[in-house]
C-alpha cells in the first residue's frame, strides 16, 4: 500500500515534484483463496488511524486516510452447488458475486445469465472473453481445492493407518519404543511428529 501511494509521485498518473495535495486515494483489495474455515465469508476494513501521543493539534482525518485495505474471503466453505433459481431470488452480495467470479465450477452461461439478470451487467463480447478466461480461472481453483482436500484426506488417512500399525507392534512386545516403529515402517520425517500426536506422545 505505501508502494502505491510513494509510487504517485513523479509518476504521469500521480503527481509531480512535491504536490501532496494532489495524491490519489488507494484502495487496495485483496481476493483471498486460501483460509481457514472461521474467515468464511468475512469482509475486512483497514484504515489509517491517527494517534495524538503529545501535543494539541490534529490533522483533519481527509489528510492521512487516503489509504483502504480490503481482504474479502468469499465463502469457499459454503455449498457450490446451490440451484439458480435459489441464488436468482437472494439479494445482490459482493461476496456471492466473486465466488461467481473467482471459484464456481458453474458453466459460463449460467455466470452470464446471473451476472445479466441479477446484477445487471451487461457481458459484452470484450467482457465475455474476460468471464471467460475468470471461469477457467475458476476450475482451476476449484480443483486445486479439490485436488488439496484429497491430498489431506490421504496424509490423514496414512497417518491413521501408521497410528494403528504402531500401536499394534507396541502391544505385541516386539518393539520397545516407537522411534523402533519409525525405523521399521520407515516413516518420513513429517509425518513421525503427527503420528506422535495421535499417538499422544509429542
Amino acid at each position: 500500500m505505501s508502494r502505491l501511494i510513494s509510487g504517485q509521485k513523479n509518476d504521469p498518473l500521480g503527481f509531480q515534484n512535491s504536490d501532496f495535495d494532489e495524491i490519489i486515494d488507494i484502495r487496495s483489495i485483496w481476493i483471498c483463496l486460501h483460509y481457514a474455515h472461521q474467515k468464511d465469508n468475512c469482509f475486512l476494513e483497514y484504515r489509517t488511524q491517527e494517534h495524538v501521543r503529545r501535543g494539541n493539534f490534529r490533522f483533519d482525518p481527509e489528510c492521512y486516510d487516503f489509504s483502504q485495505i480490503y481482504l474479502l474471503y468469499p465463502c469457499i466453505h459454503t455449498d457450490a452447488n446451490i440451484y439458480l433459481e435459489e441464488i436468482m431470488n437472494r439479494p445482490k452480495d459482493i461476496m456471492e458475486f466473486l465466488f461467481l467470479l473467482f471459484l464456481s465450477n458453474r458453466e459460463f452461461d449460467e455466470i452470464r445469465l446471473i451476472l445479466e439478470k441479477k446484477y445487471d451487467i451487461v457481458v459484452t463480447e470484450e467482457l465475455k472473453t474476460e468471464v471467460e478466461k475468470m471461469c477457467t480461472f475458476s476450475e482451476g481453483a476449484f480443483l486445486a481445492w479439490q485436488e488439496r482436500g484429497l491430498e489431506q484426506g490421504l496424509e490423514k488417512g496414512k497417518v491413521e493407518t501408521l497410528v494403528d500399525n504402531i500401536s499394534s507392534l507396541l502391544e505385541s512386545g516386539l518393539i520397545s519404543d516407537v522411534q523402533q516403529a519409525f525405523s521399521i515402517l520407515h516413516v518420513k520425517k513429517d509425518l513421525q511428529s503427527k503420528v506422535l500426536q495421535h499417538l499422544q506422545l509429542h
